[in-house]
């Protein structure tokens, strides 16, 4: 039986399996051992799509105040959007 934990920043509990990406998460899901799951919504942005800015420069170079998406690491909405879908 797994605990499944989705977040990039708050460590998981113990007992439960951490996963920082929608495709990490995935890859448990598939196995069909998954009992429960936690899943934050905003997993961060990685260095790709940081574009060389740190995240303070790059939230004030677009000035905005939102969390940015990463298509690489993705959204625990997108999981559950997934997990509907499959």
């Amino acid at each position: 039986m797994i605990y499944l934990w989705l977040d990039d920043v708050r460590k998981a509990p113990p007992g439960w399996i951490h996963c920082k990406t929608i495709q990490e998460a995935k890859a448990l899901l598939q196995s069909g051992q998954v009992h429960e799951a936690s899943l934050d919504h905003d997993l961060g942005i990685c260095d790709k799509c940081l574009e060389g800015y740190t995240y303070e420069e790059w939230i004030n170079a677009r000035r905005t105040n939102s969390i940015p998406d990463c298509e690489h690491y993705g959204t625990g909405y997108q999981l559950v959007c997934w997990m509907e879908e499959t």
